[in-house]
């Protein structure tokens, strides 16, 4: 090859190399903030569908939850409410038969507590086919199941709300803390052997502290097992976010304070726990 076209093969090659190197320093420029929004893009469509996903598996947990507690509210009246209303019914035809007074007292108690019983099953069952949490009344269900349980088992109650009361409940707040009030008022009559009873629900800050004193045989709980009501109890508390202490001395009574959070974010999550 002659010089000369060596020549013009170097004057034409070298402003073709100059313009590559400047076109690959402005894709650079310009390809990085490209790329970035890109990866932003598509990290929020990830996000986009992650959210759907989450949504749509909520919903799927609640309409199983809701199937299943339907099934159990069956299973519940077909077996345990027919057997509690042949056991009424067994009752009713054995008083007349008894001429002792004492037996027939024994079968009036007997029979009260079978009525309590069947409301209670009764009230089991509207619960579990229940859809909506929204009617909850927390300071008059709350009151008017302490009055049924110290008339029923003798031991002195009383309540007490906050001047507020429990309007600012969350629905899903309301129903943990009033199931922990049952677990806790069970736990006085099978274990604490108490004469009174005193239940306060207040707030604090941005949460609801539901507390439970009795004046009963007391235990130590750093030594004694935690029974399944006492765990029940926590497990609740857990679930709605919330935080539960028991204090108690052998002799000396029993009190368990159970502070449960109400903001938004809580409540959504305690409305699917309890749906």
């Amino acid at each position: 090859m002659s010089a000369p076209e060596n020549d013009r093969q170097r004057r034409v090659g070298r402003p073709h190399a100059g313009r590559g190197a400047e076109e690959r320093r402005d894709d650079a420029l310009v390809s990085q903030p490209d790329w970035l929004y890109l990866e932003l893009e598509r990290e929020r469509q990830r996000n986009r569908l992650l959210e759907e996903r989450l949504a749509s598996l909520v919903q799927s947990a609640a309409h199983t939850r809701r199937q299943e507690r339907r099934r159990i509210a069956r299973d519940v009246h077909d077996h345990l409410g027919q057997r509690m209303t042949a056991l009424r019914i067994q009752l009713e035809l054995l008083y007349p038969q008894c001429t002792s007074p004492s037996q027939r007292e024994r079968i009036l108690q007997t029979r009260t507590v079978a009525e309590a019983l069947d409301r209670e099953l009764d009230d089991l069952i509207r619960s579990l086919r229940s859809d909506s949490t929204r009617d909850v009344d927390l300071g008059d269900t709350l009151s008017r199941f302490v009055k049924g349980w110290s008339a029923q088992f003798g031991i002195a109650a009383e309540v007490a709300f906050s001047p507020d009361g429990a309007r600012r409940l969350p629905p899903g707040a309301a129903l943990n803390v009033y199931a922990i009030a049952q677990e806790a008022l069970h736990n006085v009559v099978k274990h604490a052997r108490a004469t009174s009873v005193r239940l306060s629900v207040t707030h604090r800050d941005n949460s609801v502290v539901l507390r439970i004193e009795d004046d009963g045989c007391g235990f130590n709980p750093t030594y004694e097992c935690a029974g399944f009501g006492l765990l029940s109890m926590s497990e609740r508390a857990e679930l709605a976010g919330g935080l539960i202490k028991i204090t108690s001395a052998p002799g000396r009574g029993t009190a368990v304070t159970v502070s449960i959070p109400f903001t938004r974010s809580t409540a959504c999550v305690e409305e699917r726990t309890c749906a």
